[in-house]
Parts: C-alpha cells; sequence; structure tokens
C-alpha cells in the first residue's frame, strides 16, 4: 500500500524528513529534471493529483503524502505534468511550517517546470494555488486580488471551470480583507460571483464565500442582527447544519470564524471567546487559506479584551501571548501583510500589562502601517482600539480623536451598522 489505512502525524512527519532529504540534494537541478519516459509512473502521478485535491477538501491528514510522493516520484523518475502540483503543494505545507520563503520559492519552481511542459490546462491550477494559498505569505496583499482575477479569466479559456471559481473566491476574499468599500464590495464582487459560483455548480466554494457576504451586509446594516449570520445570503442555522452533516470543515470553519470576528466587532466579546473555542485550528480546516491568519488576528484580540477584567485573566494572556509570538514568527519570516495585525496585537498585549507608553507606540505603527498598506478596515479597528485604550487612561482629548478617526474610516469602508453602534456606545465622544 502507498499510504497507511490512518494517517497520523507520525507518518507525516517521517514522510517530510525523508523528502526533506531528497529535495535538498536536488533542489537547485528541479526545474531541469528530465522529463518521465514511464507512461505508467504518469498515470499514477494523475492519480495522485486528483488525491491532492480530495484530501484538501476533506481535511485529510494524508495530503501531505500525497504531495510528498508526487515529489519525490517527480525528483526520482521525472518531470510530468502533474508534478507541479506537488511542488506548489509542497510550497504550501512549506509556508504552514513556518518557512515562508522556502514556500514562495516552491510557487516559483513550479510556474518554471509548467512553463517547460506547457501544460496550459493544469498551469491553472498552480495558478490559483500559488496566487491563493501562498502569495500572500511573501507579497503585498491588494495586487493578489487582481491575479486572482486574471486566473479566473484564464481558467475558464482553458476549461478548468472549478479552478476559475476557486480563483473567483480567492478575488473575493482579498477584496474583502483588503477593506474593499463593502457597498462596492457587495454589488460589484461578493453578489455577482456568488451567482457565477453557484451557476456552475460548484457549491463547496460557494459556501465559503456565502458567510464573507452576509458579514458585508450586516455591517452595512442590512440585516436584522449584526451578530448572526442570517439575511439576504444565507441562513446561519441551516448552513452549519448542512456543513456538519457533509463533514464540510472549511464551511463550518469559515462560519464560525466570521461570527468571532463581528461579535469582536460589536464588543461581544464573551461570545466571540465562545466561538473561538469551538473552532478548529486554521491549518487543519483551511490550511493556507488567509483567513486562518485574521482568525487568530480576532482570536488574539479577544483574549487580550477580556482578561482586562476577567478572574481568568492569566489563562487569557497566556492564550493571547501565544498568537502574538505566532505572528512575530510571520513576520520576520517576510509576511508582509501581517506587520499591522502583529503591532495591533502588541499594543493590546501593552495595554493588558498597563504599559501604556508602549501601547502608544504600537497602536500608531498599526494605525500608520495599515493606512500605508491600503487596509482601511483595520486603520479603523486599530483607531477604535487605541480610543478605547485612552478612555482607559481617562484622555479624553486623545480618546476623541482617535474614535472621531475610526469613524471616518469605517464610512470609507462603508460599514453603517458599525458606525451606529460606535455613536451609540460613546456618545460623549462622538456628540460634536
Amino acid at each position: 500500500s502507498l499510504f497507511p489505512r490512518r494517517t497520523n502525524m507520525g507518518h507525516v512527519i517521517k514522510d517530510l524528513i525523508k523528502t526533506k532529504m531528497l529535495v535538498k540534494k536536488h533542489k537547485d537541478k528541479i526545474t531541469s529534471l528530465p522529463l518521465c519516459s514511464d507512461q505508467s509512473r504518469k498515470i499514477a502521478m494523475g492519480l495522485l493529483d486528483i488525491m491532492v485535491g480530495i484530501t484538501y477538501i476533506m481535511n485529510d491528514p494524508a495530503l501531505s503524502l500525497v504531495v510528498f510522493r508526487i515529489l519525490r516520484w517527480s525528483i526520482k523518475h521525472g518531470l510530468c505534468a502533474h508534478s507541479g502540483t506537488g511542488l506548489v503543494m509542497y510550497g504550501v505545507i512549506c509556508c504552514g511550517l513556518g518557512d515562508l520563503k522556502g514556500g514562495h520559492e516552491f510557487g516559483q519552481i513550479s510556474t518554471v517546470v509548467h512553463k517547460r511542459l506547457r501544460q496550459y490546462d493544469i498551469h491553472t491550477k498552480r495558478m490559483y494555488i500559488v496566487e491563493g494559498m501562498i502569495n500572500h505569505y511573501q507579497l503585498p496583499m491588494q495586487p493578489r486580488a487582481k491575479a486572482c482575477l486574471d486566473i479566473t479569466e484564464v481558467s475558464m479559456r482553458n476549461g478548468d471551470n472549478e479552478g476559475a471559481m476557486w480563483a473567483l473566491l480567492h478575488n473575493s476574499c482579498y477584496s474583502w480583507f483588503c477593506g474593499m468599500n463593502l457597498r462596492r464590495l457587495e454589488d460589484k464582487i461578493m453578489k455577482p460571483h456568488l451567482q457565477t459560483i453557484f451557476d456552475y455548480k460548484i457549491v463547496i466554494v460557494g459556501t465559503m464565500l456565502l458567510p464573507f457576504r452576509q458579514a458585508a451586509l450586516n455591517l452595512m446594516g442590512e440585516s436584522e442582527n449584526p451578530l448572526v449570520l442570517t439575511g439576504e445570503a444565507m441562513d446561519e442555522k441551516e448552513l452549519l447544519e448542512e456543513a456538519s452533516a457533509e463533514k464540510n470543515l472549511m464551511c463550518s470553519n469559515c462560519v464560525n470564524s466570521v461570527r468571532m470576528e463581528l461579535a469582536y466587532h460589536f464588543h461581544y466579546y464573551a461570545k466571540a471567546l465562545e466561538v473561538a473555542d469551538i473552532l478548529d485550528p486554521p491549518e487543519q480546516s483551511y490550511p493556507a487559506f488567509f483567513q486562518g491568519i485574521r482568525q487568530k488576528l480576532f482570536e488574539g484580540l479577544t483574549c487580550f479584551a477580556l482578561a482586562r477584567g476577567s478572574p481568568n485573566a492569566k489563562s487569557l494572556k497566556k492564550r493571547g501571548n501565544v498568537i502574538v509570538n505566532m505572528f512575530a514568527k510571520l513576520v520576520k519570516g517576510g509576511d508582509v501583510n501581517c506587520v499591522h495585525y502583529l503591532h495591533l496585537l502588541r499594543a493590546e498585549q501593552s495595554f493588558t500589562k498597563k504599559k501604556s507608553s508602549d501601547a502608544k507606540e504600537d497602536y500608531d505603527r498599526a494605525i500608520s502601517t495599515a493606512s500605508r498598506n491600503g487596509f482601511i478596515q483595520d486603520r479603523a479597528l486599530s483607531h477604535e482600539l487605541c480610543a478605547l485604550f485612552f478612555i482607559d487612561e481617562k484622555d479624553q482629548e486623545w480618546a476623541r480623536h482617535h474614535m472621531h478617526k475610526a469613524i471616518q474610516s469605517y464610512e470609507d469602508w462603508g460599514a453603517t451598522r458599525k458606525i451606529q453602534f460606535l455613536k451609540e456606545a460613546y456618545p460623549e465622544l462622538l456628540s460634536s
């Protein structure tokens, strides 16, 4: 048998070490390896290529073993049309292990190999994996949205409709992560993209995107309850029940991670922590998807917010500190899109520790970095949290300044319901 009946972490680690040793020896020669001439081996590689998609969607730990096998066979027996999948997914695994530069490098190696082989039908699959799961670790995010839209067009021309829909998902989500104006996001991106995805019957992709669209509607005030993902786009209870019945972990985690984000935005911190506690680790539910990073961001922010008035402060601080360290490693590894997240988490960490001077510096850094890199909604949140810090410091002048800046940024984002919430919650800061 190629693989164990039930894959465990021991199998993965053993195979990872074996693969790393082979890769280290041949890394500089991969793009110039001879072509595979064994037809039966190429057919087997094709079957493994199909297994990559299945194991990823099913959150099966055998995914790593399948990827390692494709890569080792490519090195030992020569390159074929399916080698690029092994190369690019190995890059995804490297990113997941914290080797961001190595992951990006393998994404680029896969590009060279596909160009050499001229396998443009499979090339589109590699393209959306690189843009959707690797490049956000090393390259600025805003251009990623446009790149994914371009991949959609290429995929459609090559007949890869499923790949095109995955690229549409990443285009939509990158637009959301970057803070595109919510009205434009709804009218030009989310709504039409979802219609296209469901027209092509790629349901698993559509169900991942639904909670993001409903969250945008909630923030614009176009739902009954901003905390519940029920409205024009979806019904929260029904979608979670369907995801549970179908064991669709990617969908259920998307729904719950967005629920946590909304609960945090509207200061229901206990609710946010309750949702955080039922979430699966991102590396298990949607490996290398940027929402996994957002999930950890809001989990960390929630822990620090609750730690400032909780009998469980020690454990909450410890949990938050672990997440700060995770972001520090990402930034040290070259993740340019997480720099403002790290500053914001450190600011909240310092606020919780009563280190006012450090908190002020990191709030300022979070605001300036989010502004410079174009993350409008994160700039708004950074101003808001800075205002709450100055309220605690009993500095009404700076609290008022940052709350007004937060409102301006939320207006740019189009988050009408959020603005209404802040005006009702802090009338003394926003009355003039």
